[in-house]
């Protein structure tokens, strides 16, 4: 009796830790987009209400809160497979051929999430070892904690590409995650008939 193929545990084990990461900065991003929301919104009510402005919020908002709205939901939106893409040629493949544009454009992705990563990691080193501020009112607001943060959102979406390059290299990952990238979307919508 033959034994059934198992994935690669360790394979698998990785993109379902991804993937939870994933979601998990996810919820952040969201988390930070209601903050972001409810201090503008505040900010509007004072300025309507009593003249005067909320000391901060567009430092607050610029500084701290949109680099964490998008790049956290970033790896999510890579897991998911609900980034913009451009299908012009990978639509007229099929097969081996499709496959291989799509992991092609996936490893790029990994690499330049990776360059991007190293990149704002020599910022946000910098960044650090000055204790970098912004001018806020009277005061000073510190962001050298969000610029090493963003080091993380790109390390985190470096390793979700990755994790998007195994569940296309080894089929037997897991079909549910596999449903989510997109060229096997595609291939389930031709193969029911529909175009």
């Amino acid at each position: 009796m033959k034994t059934p193929t198992r994935p690669l545990s360790w394979a698998s084990a990785y993109v379902t830790l991804v993937g939870r990461g994933s979601g998990a900065l996810n919820v952040l991003s969201g988390l930070a987009l209601a903050a972001m929301m409810i201090l503008v919104a505040l900010d509007v009510t004072l300025r309507n209400t009593m003249g005067t402005a909320l000391t901060g919020s567009v430092e607050y908002t610029s500084q701290w809160m949109m680099p964490l709205i998008v790049l956290f939901a970033l790896a999510y939106t890579e897991k998911s497979g609900e980034h913009i893409r451009v299908t012009i040629v990978e639509d007229g493949l099929r097969g081996k051929s499709q496959l291989i544009l799509a992991l092609f454009g996936q490893i790029c992705t990994f690499a330049l999430a990776l360059v991007l990563a190293v990149t704002s990691w020599g910022v946000a080193a910098d960044s650090i070892a000055i204790g970098e501020t912004v001018p806020m009112g009277t005061g000073a607001l510190i962001i050298w904690p969000i610029k090493a943060l963003i080091v993380l959102a790109w390390i985190w979406f470096a390793a979700q590409a990755f994790a998007n390059v195994l569940l296309r290299l080894l089929p037997s990952i897991s079909t549910a995650e596999r449903d989510s990238l997109p060229g096997t979307r595609l291939e389930k919508v031709e193969s029911d008939g529909i175009s």
